[in-house]
């Protein structure tokens, strides 16, 4: 049994461990003892579809032991604390041979699709006896951040330590071939639209799976009309927190107002793969615009995944955002941004509409435009991502308002409350189109970790 987690939502896990150490000791079964987890992805983008071609997380599990082993009623979960989430169907595994099952949620979609899906940010997978036998534990893995397209898994192939594995290798004997390239998240900068000659501090959240970053290779790269390139730090004093805390800081010198400054930051690796945020840089930046006044518009509330709060005029229940004017005059929202990625600020442009004070409008994120001027042409990630309301073209897309956040829970809304206020809530009472109520009380780790952005 092994484990590797420093993510809030893999941590609950932890306390189950030393239980479950206890039952694997005392259990005896020495044909299950055969059976292990071998190698698992929770993003995979494009490594292998399943039958539907359909791109889903998926779990690897191997016999290796001399004789078949039968796992019907045998159960595969994502939490250790609900030990018969999925059970097993009728599957023999003959010496050597290994089970691909997808965790999608999409149980219609086969006999081996699981009933859940895998957290990117971390959680558990655990394989456990039938009821027949105690449903005691056969083998578990609780994992931490988990990069796209890279598997984590056993080498040695079935019996070694859990590593980061940049050559995914499902229904095949693991390899430990490759680099995974650094991860980077959560670019920002502060303060969102700087007076004139006002520095700003960009920060990156920066990470390696399966090696280091050196002090030296961070960077930082801006134009506000001469090219620079400057180091990040992960040491307290620039800006990005506290040491070692992989958010790594730099500061963009002051310039004149009406200035567009547009940036990106690159990470590299000890072996020298590099990642740029935004993805497409240097094509593609972030950027403020000095001296920019944003209007009293706020991302208000937003639902990521909506089973059956709140359907469109088409009676499907997609992914929403709401906006709000807090403002006492209204606003013309024509030509204003709105997106879940910063770099491309560009991705929905409103149409034209006017915002009443106090006024709520719904847009529905569903990735379907066709369906109305208000139907984005992006879903809304519940793993966690970010959204971003932004100025017009003419303005620079400007930031006017944003926030960054993790997991989200099911037909949970993430709210302003007060509507407009600093202060974002787990909601299960959600309130589209009208005024944000106090929230019920959530547990924290269904919702992650959120950030927000203002230019007041």
């Amino acid at each position: 049994m092994q484990f590797s987690s420093n993510h809030p939502t893999a941590a609950r896990q932890l306390a189950v461990l030393a239980a479950l150490a206890f039952g694997i000791a005392a259990a005896h079964r020495p044909a299950f003892a055969a059976l292990v987890l071998n190698e698992f992805m929770a993003s995979n983008a494009s490594t292998i579809a399943d039958e539907a071609a359909e791109f889903e997380d998926w779990i690897e599990i191997l016999n290796t032991g001399p004789g078949p082993v039968d796992l019907t009623g045998m159960f595969l979960t994502d939490d250790l604390l609900a030990t018969t989430r999925w059970p097993i169907p009728s599957l023999i595994l003959a010496p050597g041979e290994r089970a691909l099952v997808w965790a999608d949620a999409e149980p219609a979609d086969g006999p081996l699709h699981a009933t859940f899906r895998l957290e990117v940010d971390g959680e558990a997978v655990g394989l456990f006896d039938t009821f027949a036998n105690g449903n005691g534990p056969i083998d578990t893995i609780v994992f931490g951040e988990q990069a796209t397209d890279a598997s984590f898994g056993r080498f040695l192939d079935g019996t070694g330590s859990w590593i980061y594995m940049a050559t995914p290798t499902p229904n095949a004997a693991n390899v430990d071939v490759g680099n995974i390239a650094p991860l980077v998240s959560g670019t920002d900068h502060e303060p969102n639209s700087p007076a004139d000659g006002q520095p700003v501090i960009v920060t990156s959240r920066m990470r390696d799976l399966d090696g280091t970053l050196p002090s030296t290779e961070q960077r930082l790269f801006y134009d506000g009309g001469q090219p620079t390139a400057i180091l990040m730090f992960d040491d307290g004093l620039h800006g990005d927190g506290a040491a070692g805390d992989q958010i790594y800081g730099a500061e963009i010198p002051g310039h004149a107002g009406n200035t567009t400054v547009r940036y990106y930051v690159r990470a590299r690796d000890n072996e020298n793969a590099q990642t740029y945020d935004p993805a497409g840089a240097p094509g593609i930046t972030y950027s403020y615009v000095v001296g920019y006044v944003p209007p009293p518009l706020y991302l208000n509330e937003f639902m990521a995944d909506n089973m059956t709060t709140f359907a469109d005029e088409f009676g499907e229940f997609d992914d929403w955002v709401e906006i709000y004017n807090a403002g006492a005059q209204p606003f013309d929202l024509t030509g204003l941004n709105l997106s879940d990625d910063f770099g491309v600020p560009d991705r929905f442009t409103f149409p034209p509409v006017i915002l009443a004070p106090s006024d709520f409008l719904i847009i529905w994120c569903d990735g379907t435009p066709a369906q109305g001027q208000f139907h984005a042409n992006f879903r809304i990630g519940a793993p966690g991502e970010q959204l971003g309301l932004f100025a017009s073209a003419a303005n620079g897309y400007a930031f006017i308002d944003s926030v960054s956040f993790g997991p989200q829970a099911t037909d949970v809304s993430l709210a302003r409350v007060p509507d407009g206020g600093p202060a974002w809530n787990p909601d299960n009472t959600p309130t589209p189109g009208a005024s944000n109520n106090l929230p019920d009380a959530v547990e924290p780790s269904t919702w992650g970790r959120i950030k927000s952005r203002f230019a007041r």
